[in-house]
């Protein structure tokens, strides 16, 4: 299971990030691995399986740090009369 700190998850830049170094998870592996990039998903190098960025268990806590929605706010309709 991997840590999630919001300011450290995302590269500063392009040029930090290594190809050899990025990996996705793959469910039947089980594991996070190096993958090969189509058009249409990715691809485990180990086992050919498509795989995700994230397993089930790490995106449910990269989701529960991110910020509610705001709830549509503004001034309620003015209530007129039809007589």
């Amino acid at each position: 299971m991997r840590n999630f700190n919001l300011n450290t998850y995302a590269p500063k830049s392009m040029a930090t990030s290594s190809f050899y170094d990025d990996q996705k998870f793959c469910h039947e592996c089980d594991t996070y691995v190096a993958y090969l990039v189509s058009a249409e998903a990715s691809y485990c190098t180990t086992c050919g399986s498509k795989v995700r960025l994230l397993s089930k268990q790490d995106w449910g806590m990269f989701a529960s740090t991110l910020k509610p929605a705001k709830q549509k706010g503004g001034r309620p309709r003015k209530k007129r009369s039809t007589a």
